[in-house]
């Protein structure tokens, strides 16, 4: 079937090539989908024209469900005394076939399509007709594949140019790559030995790299070698060069395909193109590989031998076009449904990746980054979450060293620093707006803790005991050890030899670790008694009283 709008000079009556609205609505529906599969051709009826056609057996596609047709006679109603009409042949969802009468007028127009049906053809009906004939009849049967993927990937071809290279491919020898992107790079020569008389003498060899083309199919039609060529002298043995194709498997290759000859080369870079034609699809594996081999055939006369030199690369556009079926773009372009995975890694070009939602890793991948990471949400959309429950919820590490752990177990919840903390000038715990704050100097230094330290808005309390506090009173710094029956001890490092002032809290008492206090020019005062034991004078004692 093929569905048709007559022109004025082919109808049988003028009416019949005026498109009418429903011809859009056939049009309209087999876009989605619906029409005829296959057969159901409408003819005259073949045991003699009368008022009905014949209808033959196929199937139909009406919203998503195929229907099959049998084959069949339909009769058509009486023909109006005065005005012509126009009635259609029909189809349900359940294959039953119809004929749907118009309404006659001077000026016919079809009748609405039924609903849950398609179209089949449709009958002009003169005034007082009795018999209806092939010419009345016009087909309307729209193939429902117009309108599928399927219908598209097998009817659609596109051209994929693999350009010749002069990098050797893995097949090694006398083979080399063909790639389906120009290199870029300056041109490449590839030049013959000396040729002699002869016809199939090998030139070339040209592979595709691993998966390409990665169909199944290597699809009918015309395949083109584009080549630059010449023979390096004139008055040499003429030449004429053609290519064959072939599909590889591993070390295995099967011929599929045969060019025409070129004209004879000349000693001047010459474009070709060449044509092979495959009459018939040839299956192939995924995995397979295509081969173009060059050939030169060579005359007799002159006798002299003849250098042929072929040419890829720079300005040339050396290349093998392959027709490839719309089904590939699916191995070639990312599918905005997500059901093709990459086979291989992406490269964004220095571009950005925009708009993503969540960003998942499988389980033992990592994220490299080699820039900073800028946060740009607004208040509280900023956030690194963590997993609960976990020993190393999260980690900062360099290789086998940790620096930063946050453990999130219930009733544990620390956040874990493996190494030195160092707050530079300027820095603060706490903000340099509150009071309950630590500030450290103008110089980078360093902070070691071994023991228990509580900062709270009044005091420092230091100790696993608690045993010391420091906090300011008014005007006055106050330290203090709070423990019962401890002392307080200053120290200092003088030349290695540690030296100490114990106030000892049992006697109440200062003591020297090296047993002597000196005042030198100052005054020791006292308004109680003064317990001393040997006074060592250098000067002059002076008492009061």
């Amino acid at each position: 079937m093929a569905y048709t709008i007559p022109n004025e000079a082919d109808a049988f009556q003028a009416n019949q090539a005026e498109p009418d609205k429903v011809d859009f609505d056939i049009i309209a529906a087999a876009h989605k989908g619906d029409g005829v599969v296959s057969g159901c051709a409408v003819s005259e009826r073949g045991a003699g024209a009368n008022m009905s056609v014949d209808v033959a057996s196929g199937e139909v596609r009406v919203a998503s469900t195929v229907a099959t047709v049998s084959s069949g006679n339909l009769v058509i109603g009486a023909a109006d005394a005065t005005d012509p009409r126009f009635d259609l042949v029909v189809v349900n969802n359940a294959g039953t076939k119809a004929i749907t009468a118009g309404t006659a007028d001077a000026n016919p127009v079809f009748p609405s399509i039924p609903a849950d049906s398609v179209v089949l053809a449709v009958v002009y009906i003169p005034a007082n007709d009795t018999t209806i004939e092939t010419a009345q009849i016009t087909d309307k049967g729209v193939v429902a594949h117009l309108a599928t993927k399927e219908y598209v990937d097998s009817a659609i071809h596109f051209i994929e140019d693999y350009f010749f290279n002069n990098t050797a491919s893995s097949y090694g020898g006398i083979y080399y790559k063909m790639l389906d992107t120009p290199t870029g790079e300056a041109e490449s020569t590839f030049q013959s030995g000396l040729l002699g008389e002869g016809d199939n003498q090998a030139l070339f060899n040209f592979a595709t790299d691993a998966g390409l083309p990665g169909v199944t199919v290597l699809e009918s039609g015309v395949y083109t070698g584009h080549i630059h060529a010449r023979v390096t002298l004139s008055n040499k043995r003429p030449v004429k060069i053609h290519f064959k194709v072939y599909f590889r498997d591993n070390g295995s290759e099967t011929l599929v395909t045969t060019s025409e000859e070129s004209d004879f080369l000349t000693n001047s870079n010459g474009e070709y193109g060449l044509h092979a034609t495959l009459a018939a699809d040839v299956t192939i594996a995924t995995t397979d590989r295509l081969i173009i081999k060059w050939f030169a055939n060579v005359d007799s006369t002159p006798s002299s031998n003849v250098i042929v030199e072929l040419f890829a690369e720079g300005t040339n556009a050396s290349r093998f076009s392959v027709p490839i079926p719309s089904a590939v773009l699916n191995q070639v372009f990312i599918r905005q449904d997500g059901t093709k995975p990459f086979s291989g890694e992406q490269s964004m070009g220095g571009n950005n990746l925009t708009n993503v939602g969540e960003l998942t890793l499988v389980d033992g991948a990592s994220l490299n980054l080699q820039e900073a990471i800028t946060f740009t949400g607004a208040t509280g959309e900023n956030k690194i979450e963590i997993p609960d429950a976990l020993a190393d919820a999260l980690s900062f590490k360099e290789s086998g060293n940790a620096y930063l752990t946050f453990d999130s177990r219930d009733g544990v919840e620390n956040v874990l620093f493996s190494k030195n903390v160092r707050i530079l000038s300027g820095g603060y715990i706490g903000t340099p707006s509150n009071t309950d704050i630590m500030q450290f100097g103008d110089a980078l230094v360093s902070l070691t803790v071994d023991l228990k330290i509580v900062v709270d808005n009044e005091k420092i309390t230091l100790g696993a005991g608690s045993d010391g506090e420091l906090y300011s009173s008014g005007d006055d710094v106050h330290l203090h050890n709070v423990t019962q029956d401890a002392d307080l001890v200053f120290g200092i490092n003088d030349g290695g030899v540690s030296k100490t002032i114990t106030w000892d809290a049992d006697v109440d008492r200062l003591k020297h670790s090296a047993g002597t206090f000196h005042f030198d020019d100052d005054h020791l005062t006292t308004t109680g008694d003064l317990m001393v034991g040997n006074i060592i004078v250098t000067g002059t004692v002076d008492g009061v009283d």
